[in-house]
């Protein structure tokens, strides 16, 4: 039988941060990576790495590929963080906003 853990929730973004880089994000942001920054290494820099690897094609190369992993890890950090309003509550944001009693602009 698997366990289920419950996923961990943040307020800052420097806790968010700390949650990417403990790895918390490694599962999903790993394969959107390989994929994306595969395609993307492939479509704008393919002909460049076909003629040989230079230092400034690696470092774009390597760009391909942390910015998917780092969006997919914000992707999959949003939904679970916690409303620093004081509240003491350990809801999502998007359910906090829908109890605000507040009139929305």
């Amino acid at each position: 039988m698997r366990v289920r853990r419950t996923p961990p929730t943040w307020t800052r973004p420097t806790e968010a941060a700390l949650l990417i880089l403990r790895g918390y994000t490694a599962r999903t942001g790993i394969v959107v990576a390989a994929i994306v920054g595969t395609v993307l290494s492939a479509v704008n820099d393919g002909v460049a790495l076909a003629r040989g690897l230079t230092p400034a094609l690696a470092g774009r190369v390597a760009t391909n590929y942390v910015v998917p992993f780092l969006v997919s890890s914000v992707g999959y950090l949003a939904p679970l963080r916690r409303p620093a309003d004081g509240r003491g509550e350990d809801v999502p944001v998007v359910v906090a906003a829908a109890r605000d009693p507040r009139p929305h602009p």
